[in-house]
């Protein structure tokens, strides 16, 4: 399969030889067909003409036309499904919107479609001085590191303790990492209100007892665009490859269009379960949005006991401002995709073939436009460290997430990932972005395009590279991101379609490989 791509647009061939061994490893070890499951590099059509399709108005509209009439042929009033457009996002849905399936239905639980489309695109970080203020930080607070000499267990700890240049008046809040090895514990501090924090930034840098000091930025579900952009349509399996299906989950099986998980017939997961099932052996954090706690799909694999709200640093059963344990939806579907019970007659299969689940809540509490500051997805990998270390999590494999900001460094976030994988070996697994307005965009994307991470882009069902979905020499593989059907938030019994290469990253750690054997990192 060839890519057209410009010179400047080619990978440093050390890049392409790690990233090509890994994504090899990954695709031997699913059994899945190098379109199944594409290095990014290595599309099934050029890359360069889907970009110049996305970019093209009338194209977008011919694909807008071809989803709908594929999203209604063959298909009953009484099984439509419903699609939200960018502006109504999936808040914005009718409430009965996700109980469209009656009784002669594979099951009576719900099925929506969303385009996820609530969730703001990423902003691209700055650290230059601006009269306006920053949407992309968190205002009147900084990220501060210490050198090893200083050690939290003093209790006394503060950048006031330093020799602060210009007098700069800063006040610790909160420890969000302790120290560790050569480095100093991590810290939020508030600045004064006449400061910016680009000011306090570079008055703070160099300072005696501070390895550096950065933003505390502001991170956004990726997801954010019009399922009418959406190459693909309605899911689409045929009887003969439900047949090969060895699990009695009615969407896992059904072969109407727009009610089963083609997913994992063209990825080859459903083979990969004859010779790899997770079976508890394994669990999957999911850094979004929290989860619906009491799914029905999910109780025999959601580890309930630890899901956490790293945003309000309490467990998330108890969250006081948190309906059910999401109020926002994206996190229950991709806990869904993960890890919804196989074969128990109950929805959907989850691809690891029931890998034990743990959702950590780093979005802030909306329903849409939700934000996760860098302390606080530090904070989650703090979480997770320590119940590492103490023995509560001893099968941790992989930290999934789906946020996304346009820019080039952040330390501290880019820390906490390596910790995990140089420590205890987890590797964390990222969205690799959705371009803006349905176009794709080449800009390094954070965390995605971190060393550490792997960055998953979005495939259409007939495995083709998704003409939204972000593309540059960071990203690493390519999985199916189009009409996923999975656990959704509504009630305990709903079910829903989403969009993005949100869903493609979340389906890649619920594969047998992941969760089931060794993974290189």
């Amino acid at each position: 399969m060839d890519v057209t791509r410009s010179a400047d647009d080619r990978p440093s061939f050390c890049r392409v030889a790690s990233r090509t061994f890994l994504a090899l490893i990954l695709a031997f070890s699913l059994s899945i067909p190098a379109p199944a499951l594409a290095l990014s590099n290595d599309a099934g059509q050029s890359l360069a003409s889907q970009v110049d399709r996305a970019s093209d108005p009338q194209d977008n509209e011919g694909t807008s036309d071809s989803t709908q009439a594929a999203a209604a042929e063959g298909s009953d009033p009484s099984a439509s499904v419903t699609g939200e457009s960018q502006e109504a996002g999936p808040d914005a849905a009718s409430p009965n919107s996700s109980s469209s399936l009656q009784s002669e239905e594979p099951s009576a639980q719900g099925l929506a479609q969303h385009s996820d489309a609530a969730n703001a695109t990423s902003t691209e970080p700055s650290l230059e001085s601006v009269d306006e203020p920053r949407d992309d930080v968190v205002p009147g607070e900084i990220i501060v590191v210490y050198d090893s000499a200083v050690s939290s267990g003093s209790q006394t700890f503060s950048l006031e303790d330093q020799a602060q240049p210009d007098g700069l008046d800063v006040q610790v809040v909160e420890e969000i990492a302790p120290a560790d090895g050569d480095v100093g514990p991590t810290v939020v501090a508030e600045i004064p209100d006449d400061t910016t924090v680009d000011e306090a930034v570079e008055q703070l840098s160099g300072a005696p007892g501070v390895a550096y000091v950065q933003p505390n930025y502001l991170y956004q579900l990726i997801d954010g665009f019009d399922v009418s952009v959406a190459d693909g349509g309605a899911s689409i399996l045929s009887e003969e490859a439900a047949s090969k299906a060895t699990v009695n989950d009615p969407y896992c099986i059904d072969t109407r269009e727009g009610k089963n998980q083609y997913y994992l017939y063209n990825s080859n997961v459903i083979d990969a379960w004859d010779s790899a099932k997770s079976d508890g052996s394994a669990t999957v954090a999911v850094l979004d949005t929290g989860c619906r706690l009491d799914h029905e799909d999910l109780q025999g694999t959601l580890d309930a006991a630890h899901a956490w709200d790293a945003y309000h640093d309490v467990a998330l059963d108890v969250s006081p401002t948190v309906s059910a344990g999401d109020n926002n939806g994206h996190g229950t579907h991709v806990c869904g995709i993960v890890s919804a019970q196989a074969n128990n007659a109950v929805g959907i299969a989850g691809a690891s073939y029931n890998a034990k689940v743990l959702p950590v809540k780093v979005f802030s509490d909306e329903a849409s436009n939700a934000s996760a500051p860098t302390a606080k997805i530090v904070q989650a990998y703090t979480y997770l460290d320590g119940l590492i270390k103490s023995g509560a999590l001893s099968d941790l494999r992989v930290v999934n997430m789906s946020l996304g900001l346009y820019g080039e460094s952040d330390p501290a976030f880019e820390s906490a990932i390596e910790k995990m994988r140089s420590e205890h070996n987890v590797l964390t697994v990222c969205a690799g972005g959705n371009g803006v307005n349905g176009v794709p965009k080449t800009e390094r994307s954070l965390p995605s395009d971190f060393d550490a991470c792997l960055s998953v882009t979005s495939l259409n069902q007939d495995r083709t590279y998704s003409p939204w979905a972000d593309y540059n020499e960071y990203k690493d593989i390519g999985a199916p991101g189009v009409s996923l059907l999975s656990t959704y938030k509504d009630s305990s019994s709903s079910y829903a379609f989403l969009n993005g290469t949100s869903m493609a990253s979340r389906w890649l750690p619920g594969s047998p490989l992941c969760c089931g054997r060794p993974i290189p990192i």
